[in-house]
């Protein structure tokens, strides 16, 4: 999976994490936080490599 994120038109950090939410599809649960960015991708990679 590769996830594209254009730099230039994110404008805040919680523009960030709403576009981040939404490409990975955590939109419902996401915190919106850089915690939380942490444990939804460790949650998101260690599912996926089991």
């Amino acid at each position: 999976m590769i996830i594209e994120l254009d730099g230039l038109s994110i404008s805040s950090e919680q523009d960030f994490h709403k576009r981040i939410a939404s490409a990975f599809s955590w939109a419902q649960y996401y915190g919106n936080n850089l915690n939380s960015l942490w444990i939804c991708s460790v949650r998101t990679w260690s599912v996926r490599l089991k």
